[in-house]
């Protein structure tokens, strides 16, 4: 699996759009657990009967990384765990990569978020050649998991978090691409 973190802060949109879907129980639902120890490894509920885990995303001030679930990804119902560790609200987006774009192209736009926030200006949101979103998201410190299903494809975990220059989440880093047989 190839690895790519950037520094930024980026993506309200996208964070607003998560959030809109989780609270509206329209898209993928996400639990939040309050001011938990973190563990390198968040113990996190145990996956719901045939629900896979994705793996765990750790989110920091300066990047974000990410321990691959046991096993390899297959369609059906899945779960994302994300640790906060930053100063502020902060997570992890599991999207994935509509035909005829690339994680390359993912890439790029994420480092678009990350020098509009870095400039103080407003973010793109989530660009649309991603769907599926699985999202957990939560203040600082906390740990957090979304659940969704999986559609065979190319997916990407962007990583969001609070900046200097920016008052709300941005994307700031990028792993992947993580492949869903």
């Amino acid at each position: 699996m190839r690895r790519h973190a950037s520094l930024l802060t980026r993506g309200l949109g996208g964070i607003v759009v998560a959030i809109l879907l989780a609270g509206c129980n329209v898209g993928p639902r996400a639990s939040v657990s309050p001011e938990p120890s973190l563990p390198v490894t968040p113990p996190g509920p145990t996956p719901s009967p045939g629900e896979q885990l994705v793996g765990t995303v750790r989110v920091t001030d300066t990047g974000c990384d990410f321990q691959p679930g046991p096993q390899g990804l297959h369609e059906g119902p899945a779960r994302l765990e994300a640790v906060n560790s930053t100063s502020g609200f902060g997570g992890a987006h599991l999207w994935r990569i509509l035909a005829g774009k690339s994680y390359d192209d993912l890439a790029a736009h994420v480092q678009q978020e990350v020098a509009l926030a870095e400039s103080g200006q407003p973010g793109l949101g989530p660009p649309a050649f991603v769907g599926d979103l699985i999202a957990a998201e939560m203040a600082a410190p906390g740990i957090g998991s979304g659940s969704g299903v999986l559609r065979s494809g190319t997916y990407a975990i962007v990583c969001a978090r609070h900046s200097a220059a920016a008052l709300e989440p941005r994307p700031f880093a990028i792993i992947g691409p993580i492949q869903v047989e």
